[in-house]
């Protein structure tokens, strides 16, 4: 990101026309900075050049990062931040190569709250309701154009009242993005833009924890992805099994809860009394909860 900028301010004396602000450039050299320190952990660990952080490292070089800081909590609190450094830099990256590559055409109306742009989708108001950010979402879900960054940082600063839960229609609106051809894309972006944390508070607690492989926001979008695969038919058995399965939303529900209870013991029956509590104050009837 930051090469690219530098790049064309030097080929074309005028600066880059990036979507980011002196803020979020400030953001991406810290979280850059933090990489780098991280990878010489790895290399030091390693006692020699070794860029992939394999299971056996990673206590290694979390006490090496930390400090004498120890024991499993400083292993996830030290591969928590690593994620979240990378998916926040893979976002902006993105968001970049959409912007220094295609043209700033004129935006067209695609649906109520969604405006389409060379760079992405853009809400049609400046400080979009949650209702809103779902509707573009789903646009996202239904016609695989990503999030423009404008439309991220408007969701990101957007103030939603806390007291107020997902309702039915909201939720039956996030199955249904789920469900659909590039579900998955645009449930990616809800997490990475941290609105699906928001839209699911204790989704939100444990969206970043990490132990030993991927975040439980990202595996519980990886669970869904492969149900959604079997949705399609591509597995022989499974694709089967899938057809004869007689409330599918409902699977898909549990796919994205199903790791909710982690980050204490016993977490699959903490979670599925997190899951059936949430559900029903979303509005869901007692059989569906």
């Amino acid at each position: 990101i930051l090469w690219l900028a530098r790049l064309e301010e030097e080929c074309s004396g005028a600066p880059f026309p990036h979507p980011f602000t002196l803020r979020e450039l400030e953001d991406v050299r810290r979280r850059a900075c933090n990489l780098l320190r991280i990878r010489n952990a790895v290399h030091f660990v390693a006692g020699r050049r070794h860029d992939r952080l394999h299971l056996e490292l990673q206590p290694k070089a979390a006490r090496f990062m930390n400090g004498s800081e120890q024991g499993r909590g400083a292993v996830e609190a030290f591969l928590s931040q690593l994620h979240q450094d990378m998916n926040r830099n893979k976002l902006l990256r993105g968001a970049l190569l959409r912007s220094c590559t295609t043209s700033r055409g004129r935006l067209r109306p695609l649906e109520r709250a969604a405006l389409s742009g060379q760079d992405g989708l853009r809400l049609t108001t400046p400080e979009p309701g949650r209702g809103e950010v779902l509707s573009l979402f789903a646009c996202s879900a239904r016609t695989g154009i990503p999030l423009s960054w404008e439309a991220v940082r408007a969701i990101e600063e957007a103030v939603f009242v806390p007291s107020e839960g997902m309702t039915a229609r909201e939720l039956d609106t996030l199955v249904g993005i789920l469900c659909s051809d590039h579900g998955i894309m645009a449930a990616e972006q809800m997490l990475e833009s941290g609105f699906l944390g928001r839209l699911i508070p204790e989704f939100g607690r444990v969206q970043d924890l990490v132990q030993y492989l991927y975040p439980v926001g990202r595996h519980s979008l990886e669970t869904v992805r492969r149900l959604t695969e079997f949705a399609k038919g591509e597995d022989p058995l499974y694709g089967g099994l899938w057809t004869r399965t007689c409330h599918q939303e409902r699977l898909l529900l549990a796919g994205l809860l199903h790791d909710i209870g982690k980050g204490g013991e016993n977490h699959e029956h903490r979670g599925a009394l997190l899951a059936r509590s949430l559900l029903t104050r979303f509005g869901a009837d007692a059989e569906r909860a």
